[in-house]
């Protein structure tokens, strides 16, 4: 199964094809606690706090294969459904509970964004430059849908998307630039 993704990712700087099979089968843990540290990194915002948990996102898209970088998203939100402190800030809220937080969306989007970006990254250079900004669109857009429900549309942009529209550019270019060191440490290493 594994031989198959890495054969599939013909991407240039696909790092899953670099990466031991041990870290290959180890990505969706470490994905998950990567996303959960990135939640504790924030810069304090109301009505959602600004945090490193998409960088993190996009990491374990870049460097799993597309299956792995999905179980990683869905580890850490059976994380965030178990009542872990794994929510920016520290924050917990388990159960049914989550999905009346203003931030679920943002949360739930995690999971298809890491396998966005893990798939569009086996597809060539372009594509995987292309990943991070596609991946942050869909974070942005279903969190945007989220938390109007609780506090309208005009705000929920206002509050919930333009203020995080410059950290998305850097974090995508950010998360790119440091799967493609880590490809070549890795292909340098092997």
């Amino acid at each position: 199964m594994l031989d198959s993704e890495n054969d599939a990712c013909q991407g240039v700087q696909c790092a899953s094809m670099k990466l031991p099979t041990l870290l290959i089968w180890l990505s969706p843990f470490l994905g998950a606690l990567g996303i959960s540290l990135g939640a504790q990194a924030t810069v304090p915002m109301l009505p959602v706090p600004m945090s490193l948990q998409t960088l993190a996102v996009l990491l374990l898209g870049y460097l799993a294969p597309p299956r792995m970088a999905l179980l990683g998203g869905l580890l850490y939100l059976a994380a965030v459904l178990t009542g872990l402190p794994v929510l920016a800030e520290g924050k917990s809220s388990g159960g049914l509970a989550f999905f009346s937080e203003p931030s679920a969306g943002y949360v739930l989007a995690f999971v298809p964004a890491a396998l966005l970006t893990a798939w569009m990254n086996t597809r060539g250079f372009a594509w995987g430059l292309a990943a991070g900004f596609v991946a942050h669109a869909l974070i942005l857009a279903v969190g945007l849908a989220v938390l109007s429900l609780h506090i309208g549309l005009a705000d929920a942009w206002k509050h919930g998307v333009w203020p995080f529209l410059p950290g998305a550019v850097v974090k995508s270019l950010g998360a790119w630039g440091l799967a493609m060191g880590i490809g070549r440490i890795w292909q340098a290493a092997g």
